[in-house]
């Protein structure tokens, strides 16, 4: 059964919907032609009126606000059971937008509409937490495809609804990581490409594959074997470096690099030519990729991480059985 709209006594706010659902997006362009409406989407929030678009405001300003002023004011704003960050993991950045958006209109009320129930929340349990704070804020929630009816039965049919959703993107879930799993037991890293290197088509075996990135890979390679070889004798020294390299990214606005970037970025096993996913109970193994490093020079550097072996410049005559060499003044 079709929700009901009454223009004349009701503000109206939509969520954004799946664009490339034509009958979805068929519903909505029908629904903004007749009612008066706030549009949330990932890009920018519009008002309709009588069918025409005009920017209203920023949804990167309302992520603004959210991420500089929400953690500080959670618990006033999101008292209890929800917080920012749960909102932004079971709902999505837009839902969070949309809550600070009610809360700083506390005098008015809203009806929220959702394209599909299953959009509503990504979780079965935050499902009601959810509904609950739409509650507190006088706002009512309306679906294309489903209505609201606070009855028992209604709360029944509601909350199956809900775990369907939740099922069907675990079951989801489930399957995405069992493909991934196998392109890592074949040799292939399968997420975010790591600095210095970039996807590309693998268009002898399907998929895509890491191909190194320049210049960027040859800074990296520099830091990499600096490390290995002594050049640099910290990794303080490497940070150094890396930030005074102008195609290195950097993560603060002064140019700095966290010290935390350094001590991964030495630790991962991809630089060597080898992948794996330890979370998934894949052990390291040899890549499709070429490495910026031989893997012997990544094994001397998660020595000289753990201590096993000193750091000092690589000389021509250094011998293990005599470490005070070069030490030692006579």
């Amino acid at each position: 059964m079709a929700p009901t709209f009454n223009p004349s006594s009701e503000r109206y706010i939509l969520t954004e919907f799946d664009n490339s659902n034509k009958s979805v997006y068929t519903k909505y362009m029908k629904l903004l032609s007749e009612i008066p409406a706030y549009l949330f989407s990932r890009e920018r929030v519009y008002e309709s009126f009588n069918g025409i678009f005009m920017e209203h405001l920023s949804l990167s300003h309302v992520h603004l606000i959210v991420r500089d002023d929400a953690r500080a004011l959670a618990k006033a704003i999101f008292d209890g059971e929800i917080s920012v960050n749960s909102i932004e993991e079971n709902s999505g950045k837009s839902m969070v937008a949309l809550l600070s958006y009610l809360d700083a209109q506390p005098h008015k009320s809203y009806v929220i509409i959702f394209d599909d129930l299953k959009r509503f929340a990504r979780d079965r349990d935050f499902h009601w937490v959810l509904r609950r704070e739409l509650a507190a804020r006088k706002a009512i929630p309306k679906c294309l495809n489903f209505n609201f009816e606070d009855t028992p039965e209604g709360e029944f049919i509601e909350t199956i609804m809900a775990a369907q959703g939740h099922l069907e993107r675990e079951q989801n879930r489930r399957q995405v990581i069992q493909k991934m799993k196998a392109r890592v037991e074949n040799g292939y890293w399968v997420f975010t490409a790591p600095k210095g290197y970039k996807h590309v088509p693998d268009r002898e075996n399907g998929g895509k594959k890491l191909v190194q990135e320049e210049p960027l890979a040859s800074t990296i390679c520099t830091a990499l074997e600096g490390f290995a070889t002594g050049r640099f004798a910290s990794q303080a020294e490497v940070r150094r470096f890396l930030e005074a390299d102008p195609y290195f990214p950097k993560d603060r606005k002064d140019g700095s690099v966290r010290a935390m970037t350094i001590t991964r970025l030495l630790k991962k096993v991809v630089y060597a030519g080898y992948v794996e996913a330890p979370k998934w109970g894949v052990s390291v193994r040899k890549g499709k990729h070429e490495g910026l490093i031989s893997f012997e020079q990544f094994e001397r550097i998660q020595d000289i991480l753990d201590g096993k072996k000193r750091m000092m410049p690589e000389r021509v005559d250094y011998d293990e059985d005599f470490p005070l060499r070069g030490f030692v003044v006579y």
